[in-house]
């Protein structure tokens, strides 16, 4: 009997012992899949960091030469706007000459006409000439 239990013993002493190892190496290898996995995930992170900086200097990029076509645009529109408003100054001023010169018309027209009328209301109002008028005296 004390044979048996012997063996008994050693047998769960050898059996605990390679329990242990078993636990041991299934613990080294889940430490060692748990490593490759967080490996694995710092490179997709890393890859994925780097793929954002890119796209986002690329945007930068874009932006960048948009506000460049913006000011040239800007810069083109600024340009016309004072070449149009030089062009309706100068046209202005050809109206003003236009309009000054109409009046001077119209001013020198109705004084023609008030000296024709004064004219008229003196010949008028003067006595007939002798031998002059409808069926004058000859």
């Amino acid at each position: 009997v004390g044979e048996v239990a012997r063996g008994i013993e050693a047998r769960k002493s050898s059996m605990r012992s390679e329990a242990a190892e078993l636990l041991s190496e299934a613990e080294a290898s889940a430490a060692e899949r748990v490593a490759k996995a967080e490996l694995r995930a710092a490179e997709r992170i890393s890859a994925a960091q780097a793929e954002v900086a890119g796209r986002r200097a690329a945007l930068e990029a874009v932006l960048v030469e948009r506000e460049r076509e913006m000011e040239a645009r800007l810069a083109v529109l600024s340009s016309r706007r004072a070449a149009l408003e030089q062009q309706v100054g100068e046209t202005r001023a050809a109206g003003e000459r236009e309009v000054l010169l109409l009046e001077e018309s119209f001013a020198a027209r109705r004084l023609e006409r008030d000296e024709e009328a004064q004219r008229l209301e003196e010949s008028i109002a003067a006595p007939p000439r002798p031998g002059g008028g409808v069926g004058g005296g000859g």
